[in-house]
């Protein structure tokens, strides 16, 4: 039996700090790769053209006296949208996408300034209804005009309700 001082005890200890040193520093280098060619960076077309959807939404994100770095949801939402292949998608699909991407890359940077879970989703909704409140008040103005304006209302959101909510997305 080999005591604890002896030489190859020694080399076996430097041994298994050597191997463990190489695999953390290994394994640090491969996760600290360079971003500069990735399509994701913020300079790069892909990046710009995946912003524009998400622009009009995050200019309505109001928080209030808290002051939120809107390019910090940017960057994660175009990160997210290159990883669901955002352009490939058809476009009741990827209305979709923009909408549950939005929500969710707004509460993770929100939570990163510490707005609860409550008030972000009030800040998220109301930045949504604020998006959305040219459409509804432009639909608004036509079920008004209309003679009947329940059959109006079900007549031009038949198509929106049939386009968003298909068969496909209910069977496996």
């Amino acid at each position: 039996m080999l005591e604890n001082n002896s030489t190859i005890t020694k080399i076996g200890r430097g041994f298994f700090y050597f191997s463990v040193f190489f695999i953390i520093y290994f394994l640090e280098n491969l996760t600290m790769t360079d971003n500069k060619d990735s399509e994701t960076t913020t300079d790069s077309e892909f990046a710009k053209k995946a912003a524009a959807y998400i622009e009009p939404i995050l200019k309505h994100l109001d928080t209030e006296d808290v002051i939120v770095e809107k390019d910090k949801i940017t960057e994660l939402f175009v990160t997210l949208w290159e990883y669901e292949g955002g352009e490939k998608l058809d476009a009741a699909t990827q209305r979709l996408t923009i909408l549950a991407l939005f929500m969710y890359t707004a509460h993770n940077v929100l939570e990163d300034y510490n707005i609860r879970i409550d008030r972000a989703r009030q800040y998220i909704t109301h930045a949504l209804q604020e998006w959305l409140k040219p459409e509804m008040e432009k639909a608004i103005a036509d079920e008004k005009a209309s003679t009947n304006p329940f059959k109006a209302f079900v007549d031009s959101n038949q198509s929106n309700f049939d386009d968003t909510f298909r068969w496909e997305h209910f069977m496996p």
